[in-house]
């Protein structure tokens, strides 16, 4: 009887340790918070920049916030935009915003809304971003949202990029309408940066291409994984990768300058995950 109550005692031991090693290990989030921190968009007067290729807009997290998620793009076009075709539109960190690219997703240009209604743009799954790296907004996307170089409507840190042939330009005062949803970390947990909660493969930029692409995958855990492309008839082309990788986000370049004009397909295998998407070639 003794014996089965120490083993009970200690059974009772092991599982409170499992529970507490668990909930730290695990974020928890407030409420939504919106930044800049206010609703209000501005529909100034829109600058037409010709040598400009592409923006990227620099947003910097409360210096409090160990870590956060973010959620949410929210953005408005100016009027008299021509709104045809698509987009892109890409979050990242580093440096510069070429450094590392963690999410980048196709829009149709269409759904942006025109000022005054605002479009929402849900992520696939929430970016984790430490609060001690700034984090940046870019691509084609930035050039139908209002710009304006009138900063009493913008906000402190908010700066724009543009990238010509020879360098990312920094400090560029303009303001744009747009806006990232987050939810803040409220809990004292290390080593949460750019860690995601599911395998992914994102679509390839640009799309379609000619003659290169980037491929972006993200990744839970560490393991064995591989990128393959395939042509329409399902023969393999090329294997871009196949090693070990540590869990994050991940990249790698598909450039070929043989293969003729057409649909061509990417698959990622990472254990029992495979996931496959296409991407168009076009010369």
């Amino acid at each position: 009887m003794r014996y089965g109550i120490k083993k009970v005692f200690l059974l009772v031991v092991v599982f409170v340790f499992i529970g507490f090693s668990s909930t730290k290990a695990q974020a928890v989030y407030d409420t939504l918070y919106s930044y800049p921190d206010t609703t209000t968009f501005y529909n100034l007067t829109s600058i037409q920049v010709g040598d400009i290729v592409k923006f990227a807009v620099t947003f910097w997290p409360d210096s409090s916030w160990e870590s956060y998620q973010v959620e949410k793009l929210i953005l408005t076009a100016p009027t008299l935009i021509d709104t045809s075709g698509f987009t892109y539109i890409i979050i990242s960190m580093g440096e510069l915003p070429d450094d590392s690219i963690l999410y980048i997703r196709q829009i149709f240009s269409r759904d942006i809304a025109i000022f005054p209604a605002s479009y929402t743009l849900e992520l696939d799954s929430p970016i984790i971003i430490n609060n001690q790296r700034k984090f940046y907004v870019t691509g084609p996307t930035l050039f139908f949202l209002s710009i304006s170089q009138d900063l009493g409507y913008g906000v402190p840190g908010q700066f724009a990029f543009w990238f010509t042939p020879a360098e990312w330009i920094e400090f560029v005062p303009f303001y744009f309408n747009l806006k990232v949803v987050v939810k803040k970390n409220i809990t004292s947990v290390d080593d949460l940066a750019l860690v995601p909660t599911e395998f992914q493969l994102h679509q390839n930029y640009p799309n379609p291409f000619n003659p290169v692409t980037t491929i972006n995958w993200q990744s839970p855990v560490s393991g064995w994984q591989t990128i393959k492309i395939y042509n329409s008839l399902g023969e393999e082309i090329e294997t871009l990768v196949d090693e070990f990788k540590p869990s994050g986000m991940h990249n790698v370049q598909f450039t070929n300058n043989n293969l003729p004009s057409g649909v061509y397909f990417y698959q990622l295998i990472a254990g029992e995950f495979i996931q496959t998407k296409k991407m168009i070639l076009i010369k």
